[in-house]
């Protein structure tokens, strides 16, 4: 399955070099397809990819559509090109008894 992501996270696209203008666009994921599978969702089909993938929706997405740059609410896009929102900022709200500081109030 795919590592840490699942359906409904919401990601940031990163990386892509062939078409830059959906770099920075966020997206929900939609359904995981696996490395050489093809990957299908209502009408929008994902042909067999080389890495694990995911099928997401989200706005202003560009995707080439018999070879014309098209918008489109629905692609497909490698996982190794999502970023997880939430992922590079540690959960601040959460301590252990470990880390709780302790107040001397007898000997202050």
């Amino acid at each position: 399955m795919a590592k840490k992501f699942k359906e409904g996270d919401i990601c940031i696209i990163m990386g892509v070099r062939k078409i830059p203008h959906n770099n920075g666009k966020t997206v929900t994921l939609l359904k995981y397809v696996p490395a050489g599978q093809r990957g299908q969702y209502q009408s929008f089909s994902f042909g067999a990819p080389p890495e694990d993938a995911w099928i997401v929706k989200g706005e202003d997405i560009l995707t080439p559509v018999m070879g014309i740059l098209t918008p489109v609410e629905i692609a497909g896009f490698y996982q190794s090109k999502l970023f997880k929102i939430g992922d590079a900022e540690p959960d601040l709200t959460k301590t252990t008894e470990k880390e709780k500081p302790v107040i001397d109030l007898v000997n202050a």
